[in-house]
């Protein structure tokens, strides 16, 4: 069945007043004041706006059970049995609670507030309400059962991901034991994103595509740094040495740290091509130098002509003696400094 206009708006509605009870819970369990006539306005509000079906299953949420009131308020009005439009009045005084209720649960966002601590959505809690890392855990769990498993055959060793001297299960083994530890990086490095704006109310669903692109340029880009790169170019390996599994799990974990090895082979190669570029630069500078002394020659000559249009102004100035001294004086001091 098709959603009316109204339909969207009513439903709206409903967010935002479940929005509001939400922060209201929020605040008060962590111990926050929440002015009496805020919650009494919200919940006179949603006493009529919400249907009665959802005022029990809140209840049941609430281990509350269900009320032999049916829930009548004081007023004697009881919970429509369908969603309730709400008039003016009532729309401007729950916009005005819902400011001062986002206000007060800040910098936690109202709609990630509904999320975890709203109606259960679900047998897994946050779980089902928080798609993205719901799959998020089972990509981590799978690249980790994949490592564990991969790594038991005797196949896997050391430099077996070389495609010039192996070949056929004994190189598919080892690749995809490196894809396992990139994805483990990448599915780590993600999770530790997410949890912390789960852990601050300030998850944002519509960044959702992000972190799965962050995951894909994870794997992939820990599969280059193993197989593709050679480190020695850039590392000092009496120094610093990375097995291929480590470099595949630190490449998944930092897509940018790769990004930015990849970019100096290019400068180096773009090096290559181009030879020694030193006489450009000089030339360069020269060219700069030459631009700067003609721009001072002319600012110089400039200052000369308006130092003798003055002198023009001065002879014809009613002046005394003593101060027409002064003034050229000065004029002759100006002249001295601006020549080179």
């Amino acid at each position: 069945m098709r959603k009316t206009y109204t339909d969207s708006v009513v439903q709206a509605q409903q967010t935002i007043l479940l929005q509001c009870q939400t922060m209201i819970f929020f605040a008060l369990n962590n111990g926050k004041d929440v002015p009496g006539a805020l919650v009494q306005a919200v919940q006179t509000i949603a006493q009529h706006a919400l249907p009665a079906a959802q005022h029990r299953a809140q209840e049941r949420d609430d281990g509350m059970g269900e009320p032999a009131s049916s829930g009548i308020d004081a007023g004697g009005r009881e919970p429509p049995a369908e969603p309730k439009r709400l008039d003016a009045s009532e729309l401007a005084a729950l916009s005005e609670a819902h400011g001062k209720l986002a206000a007060l649960v800040a910098p936690a966002r109202p709609e990630t507030l509904l999320t975890l601590f709203g109606p259960a959505g679900g047998r897994l809690g946050s779980f089902s309400r928080l798609p993205l890392l719901r799959w998020l855990l089972i990509a981590a769990g799978a690249f980790l059962l994949l490592f564990i498993i991969s790594s038991l055959s005797s196949d896997v060793t050391t430099g077996g991901s070389d495609w010039a001297r192996n070949s056929g299960a004994a190189l598919l083994l080892n690749e995809l034991f490196l894809l396992s530890a990139a994805g483990m990086g990448a599915s780590f490095a993600q999770l530790y994103e997410v949890h912390k704006y789960v852990r601050d109310a300030t998850y944002d669903a519509s960044y959702e595509p992000i972190y799965w692109i962050r995951l894909v340029l994870g794997v992939t880009s820990g599969m280059i740094i193993a197989m593709l790169v050679d480190l020695e170019a850039l590392l000092d390996s009496e120094r610093v040495h990375f097995g291929q599994p480590t470099l595949a799990m630190l490449g998944g974990f930092s897509a940018s740290a790769v990004y930015r090895i990849l970019s100096r082979f290019v400068e180096t190669l773009e090096a290559l091509v181009r030879g020694d570029d030193k006489a450009q630069r000089r030339l360069a500078a020269e060219q700069a130098r030459a631009g700067a002394e003609a721009e001072r020659v002319r600012q110089n000559a400039d200052m000369f002509k308006a130092v003798a249009a003055m002198r023009t102004q001065l002879s014809s100035a009613n002046l005394s003696e003593e101060e027409r001294k002064s003034i050229e004086s000065r004029l002759d001091n100006l002249s001295d400094k601006l020549l080179p």
